[in-house]
């Protein structure tokens, strides 16, 4: 059980179903008008970028901006020197809270 109460939007605990099933998501790190970004291969939009961190601050997923997944392909982030490629995956709490979801009718509930 999480040893604190967590708040979480829709939108993280969307992502941490997804992480639930697949351990680790390739992510490219960047700096965007002096601001730390990020982007999954599958969703470079403001709001996934703002997801990530929220669930970084709250511990829940680390990023590890240097250490991308073999056999994923980061095309064209590669080849741009202002953007690191690398992975992000649950953290031991991350993985506490997801154990207390529980997916209803409705939406994903925590116990």
């Amino acid at each position: 059980m999480p040893s604190s109460e967590i708040l979480l939007c829709s939108e993280e605990v969307a992502l941490l179903m997804v992480l639930a099933q697949y351990a680790f998501l390739p992510v490219v790190q960047t700096i965007e008008n002096e601001k730390l970004r990020y982007i999954l291969l599958n969703d470079d939009s403001k709001q996934c970028s703002e997801v990530i961190a929220a669930l970084e601050a709250k511990k829940l997923i680390t990023v590890d901006a240097d250490l991308p997944i073999t056999n994923v392909d980061y095309g064209m982030f590669q080849s741009n020197v202002n953007m690191r490629c690398g992975s992000l995956g649950l953290t031991k709490q991350g993985q506490e809270v997801i154990d207390w979801l529980v997916p209803e009718e409705f939406g994903i509930y925590v116990k």
